[in-house]
């Protein structure tokens, strides 16, 4: 049995007297109990061992092996029908699809059938049984070394195995008869073969779909981290469909309370219009993120991270989004707080230099060289060493906390005060004029006229002062502070001039 891959039968040649005669209603009747078998989805090696026994019993073959084509694209004998030794010989062997290959390229085609004469391959040493029959010089005779075939194809048209038969009736050549049997046998092996695949490949299928749902639900209900399914349906966009039990906990709603409820809802009045929207993104493909305040059951807000994916569902268009909501509260408050403190002077609590030329960047930028956009204001304390060296620094701190005071009690809300050196702040206040910014000025001496009470001998603490228009081409922030830098130093030896002068004034 060559290749130990089963001989077939010609469709042509050898005479009608060497056929064996059976009754076309036996073999309606196997092949028809063979397809209910297989369409049972009864075990394939079941199949195939009853397919080369009705072969054997149906064209008169002592032999009949079936072989199936492995992952890696060899052969194996799946099934052998014979003398129980030659079963064992065959059972389990396997040859590489490169031999198979070449032994059907040097093959007569026979119909639907492939027989490899003796002499015409050299793999003599990949027989795994050769029959022990006598060799004759009579053409018609069956040689030992002779193999038919009947090569299986699958609904895709792949090779799926290979049907090889030895020991013809009389020892001679099949007639047209028995091939066209084998034929009939062969057509129904490669169903069986290819059935067997598609059961086998929806069994895993179906395997996998069962671990993934089940480790799904796993997940998704002892999941830590709430989550949430939702539709993406139109007619019903965003409705809460599932929740788990640290959703629940987290938003403070019962699951009957959610029953019903849209996704948006969960969102503060002002994120539901882009909460809905990001849903629509989601069902367009779009993996979403995103941080957004949400609302409890009880009104308090808080942070949360959203990652929103859709989910098909197998139902037909039906797709729904799953959600996963991490509370991440206290990251965004230590982010804030890291902001604060990256952009807030560490004694005043006011801006520093960093956050008010990031501000004043942003306000230059904007300046409407046709209308007054405001003015920045430099003020310096006077004779400030004056109180370190008198009081020390801790007091020199309260008086530079209370100037600060001072400072944003005579500017508006959304005036920016900033302390940007050892003593010295500035001021950013946007759309007033130059008489505005006069009258701001103004106030500021008044209120550093006063003593300060860090001070214990009642000393007031003066402040120098210089400002320039937000007008006029945009320059840059530090451009703008310098301006207003060099005219406080102006207010400054003016008032050092002042203060020479007073003394030569009669009364003064």
């Amino acid at each position: 049995m060559g290749n130990v891959i089963a001989p077939s039968a010609r469709t042509a040649g050898g005479g009608a007297g060497r056929d064996t005669e059976r009754s076309d209603a036996t073999v309606l009747r196997v092949l028809a109990s063979l397809s209910a078998g297989i369409n049972r989805g009864r075990a394939v090696e079941e199949t195939l061992q009853e397919l080369v026994e009705a072969i054997v019993r149906q064209t008169g073959f002592g032999v009949a092996a079936l072989n199936v084509v492995l992952p890696d694209g060899g052969l194996q004998v799946a099934a052998v029908s014979g003398p129980p030794d030659v079963r064992a010989q065959l059972m389990g062997h396997t040859a590489p699809r490169q031999r198979i290959d070449d032994l059907l390229d040097r093959a007569e085609h026979w119909g639907e059938l492939r027989f490899v004469p003796h002499g015409r391959v050299s793999f003599r040493d990949d027989y795994e049984w050769i029959p022990d029959i006598p060799v004759t010089e009579d053409p018609e005779a069956w040689h030992p070394e002779d193999s038919l075939l009947a090569p299986l194809y699958g609904s895709e048209g792949a090779l799926v195995g290979m049907l090889s038969v030895d020991l013809p009736p009389g020892l001679r050549k099949p007639g047209p008869r028995v091939c066209e049997l084998l034929e009939m046998f062969a057509i129904q092996a490669g169903i069986a073969i290819d059935n067997a695949r598609l059961v086998a490949e929806l069994r895993r299928e179906r395997d996998r779909l069962a671990a993934s749902e089940a480790a799904y639900r796993f997940l998704f209900t002892e999941s830590a981290a709430a989550m949430a399914i939702v539709s993406l349906t139109t007619d019903d966009m965003g409705r809460i469909l599932q929740v788990n039990d640290a959703f629940v906990s987290l938003f403070g709603y019962s699951r009957e309370e959610l029953a019903g409820r849209t996704w948006a809802e969960l969102a503060i009045q002002r994120e539901r219009s882009s909460s809905m929207a990001k849903l629509v993104a989601i069902r367009e493909g779009s993996l979403e993120r995103a941080d957004r305040q949400m609302r409890r059951r009880d009104g308090s807000l808080f942070w949360a991270a959203l990652k929103g994916a859709a989910v098909p569902t197998g139902e037909g268009d039906r797709t729904v989004c799953l959600i996963h909501v991490d509370d991440v509260t206290e990251r965004k408050a230590r982010e804030a707080e890291l902001s604060r403190q990256a952009n807030a002077d560490p004694l005043t609590g006011l801006a520093n230099r960093r956050a008010f030329l990031g501000r004043l960047d942003w306000v230059v930028a904007h300046v409407d060289p046709s209308h007054p956009s405001g003015a920045v204001v430099f003020a310096d304390l006077d004779d400030f060493k004056d109180v370190n060296d008198s009081f020390g620094h801790a007091t020199g701190d309260l008086v530079l906390k209370e100037a600060a005071a001072r400072l944003v009690a005579e500017t508006r809300s959304g005036d920016v005060v900033a302390r940007i050196g050892g003593d010295e702040f500035a001021i950013v206040a946007v759309g007033i004029d130059a008489q505005h910014a006069e009258n701001l000025l103004a106030r500021i001496r008044t209120a550093f006229s006063r003593p300060m009470l860090s001070c214990t001998d009642g000393r007031a603490v003066t402040v120098s002062l210089g400002w320039v228009p937000l007008s006029g081409p945009p320059q840059g922030a530090v451009d703008v502070l310098h301006e207003a830098d060099k005219a406080m130093f102006v207010d400054k030896a003016l008032q050092r001039e002042a203060a020479d002068i007073r003394p030569l004034i009669p009364g003064a």
